[in-house]
């Protein structure tokens, strides 16, 4: 006997668990891991969640400061772009609004402009810069339903043969 707590009289069986739990070598029953290689993977565990929650944390501050990085790319592209525009091309939009409502009416009639008859003009014509907003015709009656319209719109296969 290696403790004091172990009696001769004691069962066995309990005398062996008084003696292994004395010495700190006790192994519960079906435990494939010792205490050392459980707390080790304790230990593991704690560490891996911190890493992880971590890593998760620099991901996304790194992730902000690329979408703020090209929010201010692209702020800075509009800024140096609409700054060259001439006051002509600020009246575009106003000119365009007014142009749709006007067409928004009633068919006129088919008319071809005898500037366009003549040879190559017509590929003249489409060389040039032009709008195209696709909507129902009832919506391009007001301001707001342009708006509405123009918003909407997306690429089409027009536009792409026209282009």
């Amino acid at each position: 006997m290696a403790t004091f707590l172990v009696t001769s009289k004691m069962d066995p069986a309990l005398a062996a668990r008084v003696d292994a739990s004395v010495r700190g070598r006790r192994k519960r029953p079906g435990a494939t891991f010792g205490p050392r290689v459980v707390a080790l993977l304790r230990i593991g565990a704690v560490t891996a969640a911190v890493a992880f929650v971590a890593w998760l944390f620099l991901t996304r501050s790194r992730s902000r400061q690329d979408v703020e990085q090209t929010k201010q790319a692209l702020l800075d592209e509009v800024r140096v772009k609409s700054a060259s525009l001439t006051p002509y091309d600020k009246e575009c939009v106003a000119r365009s609004a007014a142009w749709l409502v006007r067409f928004s009416g009633p068919h006129e009639g088919d008319f071809i402009d005898d500037d366009v008859r003549a040879p190559g003009a017509f590929d003249t014509i489409l060389a040039q810069p032009i709008v195209y907003v696709r909507g129902p015709i009832g919506a391009f009656t007001s301001t707001a339903g342009i708006i509405d319209a123009a918003s909407t719109s997306t690429k089409d296969p027009f536009v792409v043969c026209l282009v």
